[in-house]
This record gives C-alpha cells, structure tokens and sequence, in this order.
C-alpha cells in the first residue's frame, strides 16, 4: 500500500463487484463518462432514472480545472466545477448542493465535504504495510450535535485482496459494516472476482450480500456477474464491451424478472 484509500472508500471494490451492472429492473440508463479533448468544448448526453440528462463540459490539464454544466428537464441547470492539483482535489456542486474537498499524499487521505445541512470530515491513516485505520464525523448545523461517528480498519495485503471493518453510531443507533473483496491472481481463474458485504444494524438488522464476477468464459470483453443477498434474491448481470468505448449490460433479479439495461461510454 501506498497511500491508503479515503475512508468512505474502505469498501469500494467489494460494494463495486456487488452494485455497478445491476441495473434496477425495468429500467434503461445511458452513462456518458467521456473526457474529451482538453481545453475543448463536449457534451455528454445521459438518460437517468429521474429522466435524461446533457452534461456540458470543459476540462483544462494545464490548470488542473473540471467544468461540467447539467441541464434537465427537471429545473434549474447542475453547476459542477472541479479542481485537481497534485494530492489536492475539490468539487463544488450546485446540483449536490455542497463542497467536496480530498488530500491524498504519503500516508494520509483526508475528505471534507460541506453541504447545506451538515459537515462531514474523515481521516485514514497507513498505521503500518498494509493496513489503514481511520475514522470521521458528521456535524449537523439543525440539531447542532454530532449526528456520526464512526472507526474503521482496512488491510490490503496485495492487489488481489481487501478487507475492510467499519463500526459507526447515527442518532444514537449502532450499526457495523463489513466488506471482503478477492480476484484471482493465476492463470486458471485469473478472471474470477468474489465480493462480500454485510451490514448489522441495532434497528434495521442483517443485510449481506455476496457475488462474484466470471470473465474468462465468455471471450474477450465480456463478463458475467452474480450475486445473492441473505433473503436469497438471486441477481445475474451480463456485461460486454465493444468498440468505441461502449459497454453493454443487461440485469435480472429472481423477485422482479423484469431486465434492466445499462450503457456506458468512457
């Protein structure tokens, strides 16, 4: 490990494999992520579950800025205005309604974010090779009281293999997350990836999910997902990519058995 991962982000390999492709049922979303040519003028059309989307943007390297204009059908159009510039990164966003700000560099990763309602800082911290710890707060401005504390521990022994354990109060509730992520790394399943999480909470109860995703069988850009939650609905998501940047998926659950569909161009 090197810099370790920002705190919100101790899970993300595993909530990735069990979330990304597995598209609401009954839905078609188009995910436009392409940069374009720097210092120049692009737009990226979307289609969201709330309804479709243009994203005007404009990038400039020379001076680490990210301009994106969101115009819907919905009201007024989302300003995002980003900057990078070495471990420093930050966000401002109308549509969000807040202000991000991230320092990643040696052995710290530090996240800020201020919205309209509260305040939210986390800190991870490389205690020792491989291994994070971290933590972070939410102060709410209404009830001008801490409204989350939580601790957490990361390790990551290799680019294969991630766990993480976080434990976190809301409003006086407890609640302990737990999240496992492992790709093989040989030559006979060097394209199978498995993935668990599971949340327990003092008022919501147990919730875990475990997938895993197939890559060989199905040729080259193509894979297969699956995954099952612990009230045994059963998720299965077919992704290919094609030329051009394209990326197909098609997802089904065993409770809805409606298909959702999902294309996405970077």
């Amino acid at each position: 490990m090197t810099t370790p991962p920002l705190y919100k982000d101790y899970s993300k390999e595993a909530s990735d494999l069990l979330s990304k492709n597995f598209t609401d049922a009954g839905l078609l979303l188009i995910e436009n992520k392409y940069k374009g040519a720097d210092q120049t003028v692009f737009i990226n059309p979307q289609l969201e579950k709330a309804g479709p989307k243009l994203d005007v943007q404009y990038n400039d390297k020379s001076k680490g800025m990210k301009y994106k204009l969101g115009v819907t059908l919905r009201g007024f159009p989302e300003i995002t205005v980003g900057h990078e510039l070495g471990p420093h990164s930050s966000e401002l966003s109308t549509g969000k309604q807040q202000f991000t700000y991230d320092y990643k560099y040696g052995v710290l990763a530090y996240h800020v974010r201020l919205s309209t309602k509260d305040v939210t800082k986390t800190m991870s911290w490389e205690c020792c090779k491989h291994a994070a710890i971290g933590g972070g707060v939410v102060y709410d401005y209404t009830a001008q009281a801490f409204s989350w504390f939580s601790l957490g521990f990361y390790y990551s022994c290799c680019p294969e293999f991630r766990v993480s354990v976080q434990a976190s109060r809301t409003k006086g509730t407890f609640h302990y997350h737990t999240a496992g992520y492992y790709a093989f790394n040989n030559e006979l399943l060097k394209c199978v990836k498995l993935g668990l999480v599971a949340h327990c909470g003092q008022k919501d109860g147990a919730k875990v999910s475990a997938g895993t995703e197939f890559g060989c069988p199905f040729g080259s850009g193509a894979t297969l997902r699956l995954k099952m939650d612990n009230t045994f609905v059963a998720s299965l998501a077919a992704i290919r990519k094609f030329a051009g940047g394209w990326t197909a998926s098609v997802a089904i659950d065993s409770k809805n058995k409606k298909p959702g569909f999902l294309f996405t161009h970077e």
